[in-house]
């Protein structure tokens, strides 16, 4: 079973969170039209600011994922204040 396949089936925030991300990254390529044929990484198609991508990559746990829903309130709100 992959990580993926097991954070699905997890209850857990981390798992939700995890959910989260994967649909954010849905909406964020639902406007995405791609320059080249070339495929690249969501991190090179995408123009997110710095914040952005690295609240992304935590939702996503690439990086040390978000341990509660107010981390990641915390990281949204300085990324849209």
């Amino acid at each position: 079973m992959t990580l993926e396949q097991q954070l699905r089936r997890q209850v857990d925030v981390k798992s939700d969170i995890y959910a989260l991300g994967h649909f954010l990254l849905f909406l964020l390529y639902s406007s995405y039209e791609p320059t080249e044929d070339k495929e690249k990484s969501w991190e090179d198609e995408l123009s997110l600011s710095k914040e952005t991508r690295c609240a992304l990559r935590r939702m996503l746990q690439l990086d040390a994922p978000y341990a509660s829903v107010a981390q990641l309130a915390r990281d949204v709100a300085d990324v849209i204040g």
